[in-house]
């Protein structure tokens, strides 16, 4: 993780940062940053919140009537990125309303269909860094495999170093006799050991660990300590003591504790973005399917077909055989 911060939001630089040349000053964590920071006269005295404000995102996709789509967004970084984001859909003529989300990478939009259709509202999300796709589409299966990937190499260092564990530090740590023990960790090759399990543990959490980390910074810098935090303060003190104690001659090191709590949570944090990612994929399925028109059926016995909206408490709706079943009510 870089020490440079964004101009704009605060929040950690990729290696080499975002920058805009000569047409705006500053470092930044994103493309939204970025982009944001070109309207604002001095992006350093800004925060995220106030420079959210000053895009016109338009109106809640709450208060407007038309076809809704959610969209999976990859590349969102901060609530800078949700408000661009917001803003670069709402540009375009027939998008009413939208509403991004960057903890789960969706973006929720409303729109005319008469005006404009879902693949005008993807490409109008789709560049400056980001990468627009239907919910079920691409973005969700390139994020299963870069968690997978992840998944895979913290495994695989984290099993040789849990290996190594068994063969070697255990047996030491319970005072098993030294003429029953496979390495004698006070000599040479105690050390080359020793340094193999810091490079292995390394691995861990500087590759599988960065987004818990991440997430750990970005809720201390809010102000919203969550999760992340107390799994990193916990490897994270692990594997300083331990590093410490290699550096000044010691034997009883804790990467294994590092490791498993770094894995442990990395795997229940994937399996609970698959399960966002399913939610959301139904969410946007039955979205799809709600009906807009009602049949209710008047005082003197006809029937009418009216929008949902117009539906009032007490209305008798008939729903035919086969159609769904418009408003919540008693069958």
């Amino acid at each position: 993780m870089t020490r440079d911060s964004c101009t704009l939001c605060g929040l950690p630089t990729p290696e080499p940062p975002v920058t805009g040349g000569d047409d705006v000053d500053g470092a930044f964590c994103c493309r939204g940053c970025m982009e944001v920071a070109r309207t604002l006269e001095d992006p350093a005295a800004m925060d995220a919140a106030g420079a959210a404000d000053s895009l016109d995102t338009g109106a809640d996709t709450t208060d407007v009537d038309g076809e809704a789509a959610f969209l999976s967004v990859s590349g969102m970084h901060c609530a800078t990125c949700e408000a661009f984001v917001e803003a670069q859909a709402t540009d375009t003529e027939g998008v009413r309303a939208a509403s991004a989300s960057y903890p789960t990478e969706t973006l929720k939009v409303t729109y005319d269909p008469e005006t404009v259709d879902r693949e005008a509202v993807r490409a109008a999300v789709d560049g400056l860094g980001y990468s627009a796709t239907e919910r079920d589409g691409d973005a969700a299966a390139d994020d299963d495999e870069s968690e997978v990937g992840r998944l895979l190499v913290g495994g695989f260092f984290g099993m040789m170093t849990m290996l190594w564990y068994v063969l070697f530090l255990y047996p030491a740590y319970l005072d098993v006799p030294s003429a029953a023990q496979l390495l004698d960790l006070g000599g040479l090759a105690g050390s080359y050991l020793l340094a193999n399990v810091w490079l292995m543990a390394t691995v861990v959490l500087a590759y599988t660990g960065y987004p818990l980390f991440r997430g750990a910074y970005v809720s201390l810098r809010a102000g919203h300590p969550n999760m992340d935090l107390l799994v990193g303060i916990a490897a994270g003190a692990a594997y300083v003591f331990s590093t410490a104690t290699i550096l000044t001659g010691g034997r009883e090191v804790y990467f294994d504790v590092a490791i498993v709590v770094v894995l442990a949570v990395t795997v229940g944090d994937y399996y609970e973005g698959r399960v966002k990612r399913a939610a959301a994929g139904r969410l946007a399925d039955l979205t799809e399917e709600r009906v807009d028109d009602a049949t209710r059926r008047r005082a003197d016995g006809a029937t009418e077909t009216v929008a949902i909206e117009e539906l009032q408490a007490g209305d008798e709706v008939v729903v035919g055989t086969g159609e769904r079943i418009p408003v919540d009510g008693v069958v």
